[in-house]
């Protein structure tokens, strides 16, 4: 069993690979250069990877469902063929924004939803019953390998056939080798009455530091919480930074001189340096606390997109990359281990979901405005220096938020 669970969970890093990575990632060089081979229009960009995070975010309590009634193995396997079918209408027949945008936004947004954190983590947490926050990291740090991998393979790919359709054949074999993979290795484990465990829940990340927590609080009483809403800001804020990078960053590293491949190299450095955001949070907050090591965090994005609004040269690209990976990876981490640190177990799937819902939604919208500026612009700076506005104020408003305490226990006589 022991072994059994290890190569199960090598399955699911691979699944979640395809399933976030690939779109997130390689997605963003694929896209990049076929809207500028097919002479579209950067809202059009914008809308791509938009439209892909919103209907990913909305149809999560949907992917939780499919999730519950068919099992892991079954949600995997229909994600991977549904994205090897769409990857290759990309490579084949899109041919207008309209299309694209129907691809790779509602189908490759369904196709993650059913391969990706919701069905991956349920895997995790069945067979993982011991040493579960031990596969959990390495599931997530898969994501960050996957992500710098698939970029520097897809970069090759297109570089040497010179066409940017070479790229979604790579999404088409590798979610079909995902398929493959689901149905010869996944299997759902049966609970102890022998029946299939549903969706577990988000498990927050240990902080160190000493909790204070009211177990009494109800949802209404977290939902009047100023704090809360600081959080979900904050998530709003470091959301905006990373959609930004993964739809445009791209296009604009080439509107200031950078090459392809350099422009796409910055995209890979940029998600193998979140796995140091998610392994820096926990001793920072160790040490202090989890607020400020997520307000540190919206500090290291905002000082990324600084960087970026005057980036030139080599050396001052790969330090933005570095740097806006490390502060995303940390509010990644930073944005669970805060709602765990503060609010009760039983309050944190509900709280979870509206921070992630308010994120994906935000999110979503900024590449589609950033893209209609530029259009109407020609540049991006006013995007950027919003970006920085955000997170900045994010991190100032979560420090001066008043967190919710314990309440006193009241004497037994």
């Amino acid at each position: 069993m022991t072994k059994n669970r290890w190569i199960v969970l090598v399955a699911l890093a691979y699944m979640l690979s395809i399933g976030m990575a690939l779109p997130i990632y390689a997605g963003s060089v694929i896209n990049t250069s076929m809207v500028v081979d097919m002479s579209w229009n950067r809202q059009t960009l914008g809308l791509l990877v938009g439209a892909n995070m919103i209907v990913n975010g909305l149809l999560a309590p949907g992917g939780a469902f499919v999730v519950q009634k068919i099992g892991v193995r079954h949600a995997l396997i229909a994600g991977a063929t549904l994205m090897a079918l769409v990857s290759a209408a990309l490579a084949t027949i899109v041919t207008a924004p309209w299309q694209a945008i129907l691809a790779f936004g509602l189908g490759l947004g369904i196709a993650g939803n059913l391969t990706g954190i919701i069905a991956c983590q349920t895997g995790v947490a069945q067979w993982f019953d011991e040493q579960r926050t031990t596969a959990l990291s390495l599931l997530y740090a898969a994501m960050g390998v996957g992500g710098f991998a698939s970029v520097w393979i897809v970069t090759r790919a297109i570089e040497a056939s010179h066409d940017w359709r070479a790229g979604w054949w790579i999404f088409a074999a590798a979610a079909a080798a995902g398929a493959i993979v689901a149905t010869l290795v996944i299997r759902n484990r049966l609970d102890a009455s022998g029946t299939m465990a549903g969706p577990g829940m988000p498990i927050a990340p240990d902080s160190g530091a000493a909790r204070s927590v009211d177990e009494t609080l109800t949802l209404g009483g977290a939902l009047r919480s100023p704090f809360l809403w600081a959080v979900c800001l904050c998530m709003l804020a470091s959301t905006s930074a990373a959609a930004f990078v993964v739809a445009h960053v791209q296009a604009y590293l080439r509107d200031v001189g950078f090459s392809p491949t350099g422009a796409a190299s910055a995209v890979s450095l940029f998600s193998l340096a979140t796995l140091g955001g998610n392994l820096a949070v926990g001793p920072i907050a160790a040490k202090s606390s989890p607020r400020i090591a997520y307000a540190a965090a919206l500090g290291t994005l905002a000082i990324a997109m600084l960087i970026l609004i005057n980036v030139h040269g080599s050396p001052m690209l790969y330090a933005f990359a570095i740097i806006a990976g490390i502060g995303f990876g940390a509010s990644q981490v930073g944005s669970m281990a805060i709602l765990g640190h503060y609010w009760s177990t039983r309050l944190f799937p509900a709280l979870t979901a509206l921070g992630l819902l308010i994120q994906t939604a935000g999110g979503g919208a900024v590449p589609i405005i950033a893209g209609a500026y530029f259009d109407a612009n020609h540049n991006y700076t006013a995007i950027l220096v919003a970006i920085v506005l955000l997170n900045v104020i994010g991190a100032a408003v979560l420090m001066v938020a008043r967190p919710p305490v314990h309440a006193p226990v009241a004497a037994v006589a």
